[in-house]
């Protein structure tokens, strides 16, 4: 089984106590202009300032959904990179993670809030 990620597991915090962009690129698998994206800096920018504050907000509703799904499917890390990857119905049929890197974070946000809640998506 997966760690959760958290405080207690370093996987994506730099040393600061930040969430690390480059940190969560490797965590999920992506590339850190896919990061980039979801965060709308430039990879140049991600790469050079990977735990920047101006991009935290973006990075906390990263976490978020990630730690939502990691809830959901009791910490196996595999299943929530599925989910993340896999066409979803709520979503048009598109890719939570497609929505995320345009500039859609919002919406997979609440999608993974109404399923912590249990809330009709």
């Amino acid at each position: 089984m997966s760690k959760v990620l958290s405080h207690t597991t370093p996987e994506v915090f730099s040393h600061s106590g930040r969430l690390d962009a480059l940190r969560f690129a490797d965590y999920l698998h992506l590339r850190p202009n896919d990061v980039a994206a979801i965060t709308g800096h430039s990879g140049r920018y991600v790469r050079k300032n990977p735990d920047a504050p101006s991009f935290q907000s973006s990075l906390k509703k990263v976490h978020f959904v990630v730690k939502g799904l990691l809830d959901l499917t009791g910490g196996d890390k595999q299943q929530a990179l599925i989910w993340l990857n896999a066409p979803h119905p709520a979503l048009d049929f598109a890719a939570p993670l497609d929505l995320m890197r345009g500039s859609e974070l919002d919406v997979v946000v609440d999608l993974v809030d109404d399923m912590l809640t249990g809330a009709p998506a």
